[in-house]
């Protein structure tokens, strides 16, 4: 995840706690290609602005899920590697998160 630095980390953690959903991040980083590089590499999933990510969602490496309330605000989506699987634990806490964020 981006540190507490970035605007769509603050607005995310406002969400959750809004969803009364409790993440646990892996890491922070403080480089929005950092958080990239993983989620390519890695097959993690992170929060960061559309901007950001617009040429690999272009390319197709990359998939986007939008946020309802943080799009609102900060048109901030979801993102992980095309085609990866997940863990059980990661795919529950995706399954939440979407869910929360529809409610918004």
């Amino acid at each position: 995840m981006l540190d507490r630095s970035f605007a769509t980390r603050v607005a995310f953690d406002r969400l959750l706690a809004k969803a009364g959903v409790r993440a646990e991040v892996a890491f922070d980083v403080n480089h929005i290609e950092i958080a990239k590089r993983h989620v390519l590499t890695a097959g993690g999933v992170t929060i960061l602005p559309e901007y950001a990510v617009s040429v690999e969602v272009a390319d197709g490496t990359m998939v986007a899920r939008p946020l309802a309330d943080l799009h609102a605000v900060l048109d901030t989506v979801l993102f992980t590697r095309k085609g990866a699987s997940h863990s059980k634990a990661t795919q529950t806490f995706l399954d939440a998160l979407l869910d929360a964020a529809k409610d918004f």
